[in-house]
């Protein structure tokens, strides 16, 4: 008795169902981008998201596979041989993925409240607390930067660069088990910081629109430490939470 071998249909199926989820995605941008730009049929995929570039840094990192993934949609659909073939091109199984993780940050695009350290993860000082306990606390936890808040608002961060700040512009000083945070309020402002700077933004900006800022060395050559996510992005708000470069890395 002979086997039947299924490989090749199963393979015949997978590719199916691959192209018609890759139809699917590609049609839920479509319907996205037409909805956003209040685009009629008329207007082509490509020509939507040759706008959205200008507007919407999500589309301007995917620009290149958008356009790919266009030409792959157009050979899937444009079949020459009709129904008597199939199509002419099959999406892999990465190249699906891959149109689903950008459909994702397309329409769900990730903001910094939903990245940020919040509430009692936040590791925070007020003046009142021991300098010496806080130094400690930053020695256990790998931390560099503690936010200094009174009644909830940022007031300051205290950091090596305050400590070292407050010795050396203080002859003869030390900090002891009596230093409070408070002694150290001259040194902790967000423009103490030499060769570091600090940003509030909105709970809803998008990561995408600063996670280049990490990178770069900004503000006369200053490197981006922290983001301070408040409800509009004031800093006379509330802390809502923290971003820092490790926790935009850490979502790729």
């Amino acid at each position: 008795m002979h086997k039947q071998f299924n490989g090749g249909c199963d393979i015949m199926a997978d590719a199916e169902n691959n192209s018609k989820e890759f139809l699917s995605i590609y049609n839920e941008i479509d319907e996205y981008m037409r909805r956003r730009l209040n685009a009629d049929n008329r207007v082509p995929f490509k020509r939507m998201v040759d706008i959205l570039i200008k507007k919407d840094k999500v589309f301007d990192r995917y620009k290149d596979d958008l356009f790919d993934f266009a030409r792959l949609r157009n050979a899937i659909v444009h079949n020459p041989y009709g129904s008597k073939a199939e199509p002419i091109a099959e999406p892999h199984d990465l190249i699906v993925e891959k149109f689903k993780k950008i459909k994702n940050e397309i329409m769900n695009p990730v903001r910094l409240i939903d990245i940020a350290v919040k509430g009692n993860d936040i590791y925070s000082a007020t003046l009142d607390d021991d300098a010496l306990e806080v130094m400690e606390k930053m020695n256990d936890n790998s931390y560099t930067h503690v936010p200094v808040l009174e009644n909830g608002l940022l007031i300051g961060v205290f950091s090596l660069y305050s400590v070292f700040a407050y010795l050396t512009e203080n002859e003869g000083s030390q900090i002891t088990n009596q230093t409070k945070v408070g002694d150290l309020r001259d040194y902790i402002s967000l423009e103490k910081h030499q060769g570091e700077y600090f940003k509030f933004e909105p709970k809803n900006c998008l990561v995408i629109d600063v996670e280049d800022l990490f990178i770069k060395r900004l503000e006369n050559n200053r490197r981006l430490v922290m983001i301070f996510v408040t409800e509009n992005g004031n800093s006379d708000n509330k802390l809502l939470g923290i971003v820092s470069a490790w926790n935009v890395a850490s979502r790729k």
